[in-house]
């Protein structure tokens, strides 16, 4: 019976140590419901229930993470233009220096 108790007791502790360094090093983006300091109490409490909750409620699974900022188009972002102006601007030079090369080939004389 006392080997049952140890190991039970050594599976919660393991299991709720493993849950607050989840909780710990996950974004704050990803946790729901409540806060992480609420999170880390409860899985300190709650040996056993606590890392249950919070694996079940507490975290988001991956790849259904919140969005936090709204999805905008590329015409409502002001750096999508900025990057076409750069592009364009930058393919000018290069057709303005490929003209220049042309021009500079076309004055060498022919032997």
């Amino acid at each position: 019976m006392t080997r049952v108790v140890l190991i039970g007791s050594l599976v919660a502790l393991a299991l709720a140590v493993f849950a607050v360094t989840d909780i710990a090093i996950l974004e704050r983006d990803r946790v729901r419901h409540l806060p992480k300091p609420v999170w880390v109490i409860l899985a300190i409490l709650l040996p056993v229930a606590g890392p249950l909750l919070w694996f079940l409620f507490g975290r988001t699974r991956p790849g259904r993470e919140r969005v936090s900022r709204p999805i905008v188009g590329p015409e409502d972002d002001p750096a999508f233009f900025a990057k076409l102006q750069r592009d364009d601007e930058a393919e000018q030079r290069i057709r303005e220096l490929e003209q220049q090369l042309r021009d500079l080939d076309d004055d060498k004389p022919k032997e």
